[in-house]
């Protein structure tokens, strides 16, 4: 997707997973919590130090635009949506 967040807004892609069961039973959309983390895909011109393209993080669900192109979803959110982020354990 070519677009650039202005504003300190940022671009996250939801991370998607097909659900299945153990036994088998796809569990539909619907019926699945919404999902709060996804991966970064684009920062402002003057992005902060802290968020960088490709990081995967967690997210509060408020005050965000939906985008969706093809099959994939987009969020547009503040930074101060943001609460988190997945690093490795050597970084903590």
């Amino acid at each position: 997707m070519n677009f650039q967040p202005l504003n300190n807004n940022v671009l996250i892609k939801l991370t998607v997973k097909e659900e299945v069961t153990s036994s088998g039973i796809y569990i539909p959309d619907s019926a699945k919590s919404e999902k709060n983390d996804g991966e970064v895909v684009a920062v402002p011109p003057s992005g902060g130090e802290e968020i960088a393209v490709g990081d995967r993080v967690i997210f509060k669900k408020s005050n965000v635009i939906e985008i969706k192109e093809d099959d994939d979803q987009y969020l547009i959110m503040p930074f101060t949506n943001i609460v988190g982020k997945y690093v490795e354990v050597d970084k903590i």
